[in-house]
């Protein structure tokens, strides 16, 4: 069976391919709700047609777009479901009304109540599902038939008396409700009892071909191929990984160490650090607004490229291959390659629009041919390098650099003091958004909430201050570590004044290197309380409240449908859901998703696809983007980008930029934020970045700037 998705730019409608391509065994064609082209009779090609959820109402002609034409033509009708949107839009042509619900319900689980129609055999008569609504329908016309409901009478399915046409409220693609695969196979049931087949003779379009991801010239590419031979040198980790890098890269122009410093997870066994030493390294910058590349080579040669950091790094991985990659049984998917950060406004490179212009570059990443890998389970280092196939000059400076390096780090010293760095004294503490003004936004992204533009609104703010003296990034960087231990954090040294120091908890993105994917989005947070007794008592309240696991639900159906759209029919999987995990600092509730991608997809592609991370903007994302754009007065920068790398040989680990100070000269900018949905209370919220930012600020002697408003527990109620 041929299925048709009609797009409305929602962050679910993936989730809604791979379960029909579950029942029907064919994956169906997608197409946005806009697309220009747009033809009435290529409804003769497909079986179904489905109509996806979106943001917005159904009356609105841009929310709607060609779905509403669909509805409305009678010259090829075709089976249909109206999914949320989808549902409401056939509701509202039929004749009924679409207004608020008695309230807004996004992420939030309930019972529907059904009364045995085909659409729900074998299916219990009540039963769980998720929704993602803010609006209802009301005032059902006859030709239209109610199918289920919850308990408080708000319709949850219909089915139209005339035409084949059925409409769900609730989102059956959820990994949180139930028996939504059984009802799409009886959607599809259906479907063959009402007799209505695509015709018999090719119908010319070319919806049915589309890509969604990058072009690459397979011909371009092969004539290029870069073939690298891997040497690799290893020995026992006798120091810790701060006094090896200190002792290493201290005096590097570009530097990064990707810094997995909490030694009680698993995800924390490896660090990798690198530099622009070697010839053949690059240091490029990219300015999303201008679609260019800045790539700076190790001879200080700076050339233009006209593209964007996306699908020049694609073409980078595309052409390299280590031939003898297998030969060495490493116990991780790192390799030398690019290693750097992607920041929030590269989302222009992912979708239109571009408001807000960053004073650092939208990206920055290292390429380089050499790195050093620390094993923190098995204390070992590893020297890596990389030389072009047969190319000797290259081949004798990486024996030479593997040489040098094993030498360095035998003489390093154990007992080497680094606890003498003295924080210095910072002023002009600045919050971007005041206390007050934060509260606002946060009423009026509610707001956007009630009235069904967004389910949930990733809302950040930014605390900026200058320190008063001129310091070493690096030995801050460390002194700070010792505070915050994290799986991801990260120190990146763009220039001797610029610098990206963070503290991340959370995994956007890994990619193996035979093309599993998987992603660790943290919604929720609980701060630690030194009682043992009051801190288990947090836990408890983190792991069971609806709010925070509607947060937390609503991202992990928004990264399955990212995953969705790069992964292998049926290959997107949930993991462990709705964990806590416990940091230094803070309790998080973490969820994992996992898939397996598809044989023409790579890195770049899944990274693409996700980028930015839900975490960090919230759904339906494409017009949640557009609200952020609106409500933040400027650009949110390397904060709420990806700080990782892309290897040469196929694999990635990203991290979110989160708990991160981005210094220029003596100027310190920390973005922090939290999901805004309709159960938030704004005080909550703005309590919550509070505590994110506070361990950030305290070494400076700095506090969250609560005193233009007499901040306390009364004003909240």
């Amino acid at each position: 069976m041929k299925t048709l998705i009609i797009d409305n730019y929602d962050s679910f409608t993936y989730n809604l391919v791979h379960l029909f391509t579950s029942v029907t065994k064919h994956e169906p064609t997608v197409i946005k709700n806009d697309y220009s082209d747009w033809r009435s009779s290529w409804l003769q090609d497909f079986d179904l047609v489905v109509i996806s959820p979106g943001p917005g109402h159904p009356g609105n002609a841009i929310d709607m777009g060609i779905s509403r034409e669909v509805l409305q033509q009678r010259e090829f009708i075709k089976p249909l479901l109206g999914v949320c949107l989808g549902h409401q839009g056939l509701c509202l042509e039929a004749g009924a009304k679409v207004s608020h619900a008695p309230e807004p319900m996004h992420g939030r689980i309930c019972s529907v109540n059904h009364i045995g129609d085909d659409l729900f055999q074998n299916i219990p008569q009540r039963f769980k599902v998720v929704r993602y609504h803010s609006l209802a329908v009301y005032d059902i016309p006859e030709i239209l038939r109610p199918l289920a409901w919850t308990d408080d009478n708000t319709l949850m399915a219909v089915a139209h008396q005339e035409l084949p046409f059925w409409g769900c409220q609730f989102h059956p693609e959820s990994v949180s409700s139930e028996y939504g695969l059984k009802l799409i196979e009886n959607f599809c049931l259906l479907s063959h009892k009402y007799g209505y087949k695509r015709s018999s003779h090719f119908i010319s379009n070319p919806i049915s071909h589309q890509s969604q991801f990058i072009d690459v010239d397979k011909k371009s590419v092969k004539e290029h191929k870069i073939y690298y031979q891997m040497m690799v040198e290893d020995d026992e980790l006798k120091v810790g990984t701060e006094i090896l890098f200190q002792q290493i890269f201290t005096e590097s122009k570009y530097v990064f160490w990707l810094d997995s410093n909490d030694l009680s997870t698993e995800r924390s066994r490896f660090s990798i650090m690198g530099d622009t030493s070697s010839e053949e390294s690059l240091f490029v910058t990219a300015d999303a607004r201008q679609h260019i590349l800045k790539v700076n080579s190790n001879q200080d040669k700076q050339s233009i490229e006209k593209t964007g950091i996306f699908d020049w790094l694609h073409r980078q991985l595309e052409q390299a291959e280590i031939v003898n990659d297998t030969e060495y049984s490493l116990p991780f998917d790192v390799r030398p390659g690019w290693f750097g950060y992607l920041g929030y406004e590269l989302k222009k490179e992912v979708v239109s629009g571009f408001i807000h212009q960053s004073s650092m570059p939208d990206a920055a990443m290292i390429f380089t041919n050499r790195i050093i890998v620390c094993d923190h389970k098995k204390n070992r280092w590893y020297a890596i390098a990389i030389v072009i196939k047969d190319n000797i000059y290259q081949y004798e400076r990486a024996r030479k650099w593997l040489a040098e390096i094993k030498a360095k780090i035998e003489k390093i010293k154990i007992d080497i003091n680094l606890d003498s760095f003295v924080f210095p004294h910072a002023d002009n503490l600045n919050l971007r958004h005041s206390a007050s003004e934060y509260i606002k936004i946060i009423e009026a992204c509610q707001e956007e909430i009630r009235n069904g533009e967004s389910y949930e609104i990733c809302l950040t703010n930014e605390i900026t201050f200058d320190l008063k003296e001129n310091i070493d990034h690096l030995s801050l960087y460390c002194a700070l570590r010792k505070e915050n231990p994290t799986p991801f954090s990260a120190f990146i040294r763009c220039s001797k004044t610029w610098s990206v120091l963070s503290f991340s908890p959370e995994r956007f993105m890994k990619v193996s290197r035979d093309g599993i994917a998987e992603s660790r989005p943290i919604k929720g947070t609980r701060k630690r309380i030194s009682d043992s007794q009051q801190d288990a008592l947090m836990i408890n309240d983190l792991s069971s409240n609806e709010k925070d696991r509607a947060e937390n639900l609503m991202i992990v159906d928004l990264v399955r449908n990212d995953l969705g759209r790069v992964a292998k029919a049926c290959k997107v999987k949930p993991g462990p859901l709705f964990e806590v995990e416990s940091f230094a600092t803070v309790h998080q509730l973490v969820s994992t998703i996992r898939a397996e991608l598809r044989e023409d997809k790579n890195a770049v592609d899944c990274i693409k696809c996700a980028f930015p991370g839900g975490s960090m903007t919230g759904a339906p994302k494409v017009r949640t983007m557009e609200l952020i754009d609106k409500f933040e007065s400027a650009a949110r920068g390397v904060y709420s980008g990806a700080i990782g790398y892309f290897s040469t040989n196929g694999a990635a680990d990203f991290s979110i930029v989160i708990r991160t100070l981005v210094i220029k000269q003596q100027h310190v900018s920390i973005g922090t934020g939290g999901a805004i949905i309709s159960l938030s209370n704004p005080w909550d919220e703005l309590e919550e970045i509070a505590i994110k930012s506070s361990t950030l600020l305290k070494p400076f002697g700095l506090h969250f700037p609560f005193s233009e408003l007499e901040y306390n527990r009364q004003d909240k109620k």
